[in-house]
């Protein structure tokens, strides 16, 4: 009802949630395969490139492990920034991206308890205030059909910018000794040399500078909707 004083926007939402970390996981891991699919396409099969003609000789059979070392190391690297990401995240906007479900608003209780620890503030506040923010996105993404698609797509065109170092990924390659590729303790330490650490490139620093431009207006939109001043007892909107 607050929204519906401070915005034209109809209703965004059908249903409201509490996640925990892994319900988050669950259910924006369809978002996150589409933004990291481009970039696992540019690294897999880095490895193979940058091995010399002698080398893919004495490698043999394990030139398919080869191939997929560049995609196990960006997929372990993911996979922890994801699941410290789970523990940190208040809803399913709160990185601006539209993440999960389209209309569900959800919101993380945990980590809303943690973060309201400290801010001088009563704990129903802070949950109104994010759940109207959540929900003010929701309305946003709903109703403005162009601009889920169109920050998805700045996401995906800075990863399909992504270059890798062959020079580091060479000499990575020259030093390795095919018989410790059977040692998984052996993979692990060559996945954390940081060959495989991607180069920003001009293109890629354009695409960052708009996707952030949007977010910025997101998150500019949702707020002038609604606020929490620390004098009042619940958010205020705002034309």
């Amino acid at each position: 009802m607050w929204l519906d004083a401070a915005t034209t926007l109809p209703a965004g939402a059908t249903k409201a949630v509490a996640w925990t970390p892994v319900d988050w996981l669950d259910n924006t891991l369809d978002t996150w395969k589409r933004l990291a699919d481009p970039i696992a396409e540019q690294v897999n099969g880095m490895m193979v490139q940058g091995l010399p003609e002698e080398a893919r000789t004495m490698v043999g059979p394990m030139m398919g492990m080869f191939a997929q070392m560049g995609g196990l190391a960006f997929g372990s690297q993911l996979g922890q920034a994801l699941g410290q990401l789970s523990k940190e995240v208040l809803t399913s906007t709160d990185i601006g991206i539209p993440l999960g479900p389209e209309g569900t608003v959800a919101l993380m209780p945990a980590a809303i308890e943690s973060f309201g620890e400290g801010l001088e503030q009563p704990a129903q506040e802070v949950l109104v205030f994010l759940a109207a923010r959540e929900s003010a996105h929701q309305r946003l993404y709903s109703h403005v059909p162009w601009l889920r698609q169109r920050l998805l797509g700045a996401v995906e065109e800075y990863a399909r910018g992504i270059k890798m170092d062959f020079s580091a990924i060479e000499d990575l390659a020259q030093g390795i000794d095919p018989a410790s590729l059977t040692d998984p303790s052996k993979i692990q330490e060559l996945l954390g040399q940081g060959a495989f650490e991607p180069q920003t490139t001009p293109e890629q620093k354009a695409a960052l500078e708009r996707l952030e431009t949007m977010l910025a207006l997101v998150e500019a939109g949702s707020r002038s909707w609604c606020r929490m001043p620390s004098a009042i007892a619940s958010p205020v909107c705002l034309r």
